[in-house]
């Protein structure tokens, strides 16, 4: 009897081990992926929703309240039409941010502009409107009635679930003696041909989940999670950012001073901003992607690389996938020969990598859509420094789309003296596996210019 006791207490106690190990392998995974985010743009709208809940509202005239979508008008006068700016005109709309999921999250709500028209002098609206916010249900976050510059207008704060946050936003002209600044024959096309100033605003609205939880854990057990969304306006912002990874946008032009390092998970959105290189920096390449991690870049920016030959964009020791974009280094007829050019995309070995022991050695660049001008053409040597990838060595190299200037995708590397193909399902030089076409321009300058469309079949 003792030792039928004996087992079966051994067994029970296995059983409660193992249930305990599962709860705890449970537990740590809802830790992992405790972060969500969410976001609903406005301008040209986008809604891009993930698992958290937030909503953008805005006041009809009879008053109740309809979502914004991407088709939504917004800052219209007073019949519904679009703006005609002029000293003290003035548009407004209340806009409520709604918390309608069952997680708190902070929120980024901000008003930019784009494709502003300029004087010649380089003046846009942008110079001559301002924004004021009044809160409608007792908000202490927001500037109580205070008028600043248009570009500078970002609101943050935090909602709880099941919260809400209204608002009105005035966007005004408030007359000043440097309107005449502005003054191109007071909306109407002039004798020489000059036309009105305009300007198209958009707002956007970003949230992500806020480290405030009220559950079977308690209120603090993710309180040393970082926020997954960031918003940079400095290198060290951008520098800092990237560090902590999740999704990343620009909200102003930024120079690298030094080589950033992605080391886990990135989303880089360049918010149509433009990432250059600062004056004397010295660095290459511009973003270094350590093994294992992983990097998207979208939001249809700028990279220019400028007058620097040597410096490459990017180096994937992981995954890159290229969503669009413009990469760009200043060309120079007479430029030195390709060696003395660093390649937009530099591939490692990855044979040797796995040999060394980078158990998550890897080198692979998936370019979906963009412009790439690596500064370089040669007829002699047609890669146009536009990637240093050795397909041979074990990277991957995936074209879906873009356009390529002094170099056909079609040749892979093999005009490097490689052995290897860039195209979804290629097998020989300048074969266009099914779904793939390219299209052949040519430049003011002369060079060659290869655009790739790809349609899966």
């Amino acid at each position: 009897m003792n030792k039928t006791k004996t087992a079966s207490s051994a067994k029970s106690t296995l059983i409660c081990s193992l249930l305990a190990l599962l709860l705890s392998c449970t537990m740590l995974l809802g830790t992992t992926y405790a972060w969500f985010t969410d976001r609903v743009t406005v301008g040209q709208n986008q809604i891009v929703a993930g698992n958290l809940d937030v909503a953008l509202s805005h006041r009809l005239a009879d008053g109740s309240y309809d979502e914004v979508s991407e088709k939504t008008a917004l800052f219209l006068n007073a019949v519904g039409e679009s703006m005609l700016w002029e000293p003290a005109a003035a548009t407004e709309e209340t806009f409520r941010i709604s918390n309608e999921g069952t997680l708190a999250l902070q929120y980024r709500f901000a008003l930019s502009f784009f494709d502003a028209t300029e004087t010649k002098e380089g003046k846009t609206l942008a110079d001559a409107l301002s924004i004021r916010v009044i809160p409608l249900d007792g908000g202490t976050e927001l500037p109580l009635g205070e008028s600043v510059p248009l570009e500078d207008f970002l609101l943050t704060g935090k909602l709880l679930a099941g919260e809400s946050l209204s608002f009105r936003v005035i966007i005004e002209w408030i007359p000043s003696a440097k309107d005449n600044d502005f003054n191109l024959n007071n909306g109407r096309t002039g004798k020489n041909g000059e036309t009105a100033l305009s300007i198209s605003l958009g707002i956007s609205l970003e949230a992500t989940q806020y480290a405030h939880e009220q559950d079977g854990y308690g209120d603090d057990y993710d309180a040393d999670v970082p926020p997954h969304l960031h918003y940079v306006s400095s290198f060290s912002e951008l520098q800092e950012a990237i560090s902590c990874g999740g999704y990343v946008q620009l909200a102003k032009d930024i120079a690298l001073e030094k080589t950033l390092s992605v080391t886990g998970e990135v989303v880089l959105d360049l918010n149509g901003k433009t990432l250059s290189i600062a004056d004397g920096a010295v660095l290459d390449p511009m973003i270094n992607c350590a093994y294992g991690s992983f990097l998207t870049v979208t939001g249809n920016g700028k990279v220019d690389i400028g007058k620097h030959k040597s410096v490459s964009f990017i180096a994937p020791r992981g995954t890159v996938v290229i969503e669009n974009g413009t990469f760009t280094r200043d060309y120079e007829p007479n430029g030195a020969k390709l060696g003395s050019y660093g390649s937009l995309f530099v591939g490692i070995n990855v044979e040797a990598a796995l040999r060394a022991g980078y158990e998550n050695a890897s080198s692979n660049v998936i370019i979906k859509d963009g412009y790439f001008d690596g500064g370089f053409y040669s007829a002699e040597q047609p890669n146009g420094a536009i990637t240093g990838l050795n397909v041979s060595f074990g990277g991957v190299l995936h074209v879906y789309g873009g356009t390529y200037v002094g170099y056909n995708p079609a040749n892979g590397d093999e005009g490097m003296g490689y052995q290897g193909w860039f195209l979804d399902g290629q097998t020989a030089l300048g074969e266009l596996p099914a779904g793939y076409a390219i299209t052949e321009t040519a430049l003011a300058d002369g060079r060659p210019a290869f655009t790739v469309t790809y349609e899966a079949p």
